[in-house]
């Protein structure tokens, strides 16, 4: 998975307001923020393959507990559905007292095929 295939999958949860690494300053609630947190390439005995497992995180943003809990689920779901996501390691959620929001962060593992990029 891309950071492009990423965003097309995330954004229609929040009218487009996906974003990789940061938000713009400003974003009015709820957006999702995403970064690649690593990749590792993929070797065999032969060589690398130029494929690599990727490890996502996906940051949900909200003013307010249960909206949060609700757009994060349904994150989830959507990721859980992606044929492109290999597992969805877990999420954890707090409040970020300087914005004042809720977040999500969501864990996704994935692998990029060299076809694909």
């Amino acid at each position: 998975m891309t950071e492009v295939q990423l965003f097309n999958l995330l954004s229609p949860l929040v009218s487009t307001k996906a974003f990789p690494l940061l938000a713009k300053q400003g974003t009015a609630v709820p957006f999702i923020v995403f970064s690649n947190v690593s990749s590792v390439p993929d070797s065999t005995v032969c060589g690398s393959t130029r494929d690599s497992e990727r490890l996502f995180q996906v940051d949900c943003y909200h003013d307010n507990h249960k909206d949060l809990c609700t757009l994060r689920e349904s994150t989830l779901t959507a990721l859980s559905a992606s044929s492109l996501v290999e597992a969805v390691e877990g999420f954890s959620t707090d409040f970020e007292p300087e914005t004042k929001l809720f977040r999500a962060l969501i864990s996704v593992r994935c692998w990029e095929s060299a076809a694909s990029v």
